[in-house]
């Protein structure tokens, strides 16, 4: 009787729905981020009437609610590979390390293997190439945009996969300062990874 009744009043949603209530979700999610910045940062730059920190403000609050996504997946890949890190006898300071040094997901996830299985720098060196290979074609295809960068150094460094999803387009060079975009996306992505797998090996 209890089935027929949840059956009549509560209908199953549609993969239409569904996608909708995810997709306001994030929204509220992303309207709470930023008057959170606005709260905390934005009074406090406009105080000092200096222009220059306001558009600074501006491209952070920018590159902090775009990548947002991409916190939500590398804190969580992060712990994952900071406590499989642990659990093979390696502490917080190799993954903090390897996070800061490596920055490459897949990359630190079959070190590990590599790492505890006795394997040779030859065939370490060819499974990275192997592994982080599209990154090379990513870098290639940002040279025209990041040559120009003060800090393009570091951003052709930590250039990942979603991190090049962000910056890869042209809009931050019609809407603001991308030079500032790019570094705070850059800076963000990175700091999530370290954050999580550090989280992951305490």
């Amino acid at each position: 009787m209890q089935k027929l009744m949840m059956t009549i009043f509560f209908k199953p949603e549609t993969p239409e729905q569904a996608a909708r209530r995810v997709e306001l979700r994030k929204q509220r999610l992303l309207d709470n981020a930023e008057r959170w910045l606005d709260a905390k940062l934005l009074y406090m730059v406009s105080q000092t009437g200096d222009e220059q920190r306001l558009q600074q403000y501006q491209e952070l609050k920018k590159a902090f609610l775009a990548t947002i996504p991409v916190m939500a997946g590398y804190v969580v890949l992060g712990i994952g590979f900071g406590m499989l890190l642990r659990a093979r006898g390696y502490g917080v300071l190799w993954a903090f390390a390897m996070s800061l040094l490596i920055y490459a997901g897949s990359m630190q996830y079959v070190a590990i293997d590599l790492m505890t299985g006795g394997v040779s720098l030859i065939a370490t060196a060819l499974t990275t190439l192997a592994v982080n290979a599209r990154h090379l074609f990513y870098g290639i295809s940002m040279v025209d945009k990041y040559k120009v960068q003060k800090k393009k150094y570091f951003l052709f460094w930590t250039l990942t996969d979603e991190t090049y999803s962000l910056v890869c387009s042209d809009e931050p060079e019609k809407s603001g300062d991308a030079s500032t975009y790019y570094t705070y996306v850059s800076l963000f992505d990175y700091s999530y990874w370290v954050l999580g797998s550090v989280l992951g090996s305490l």
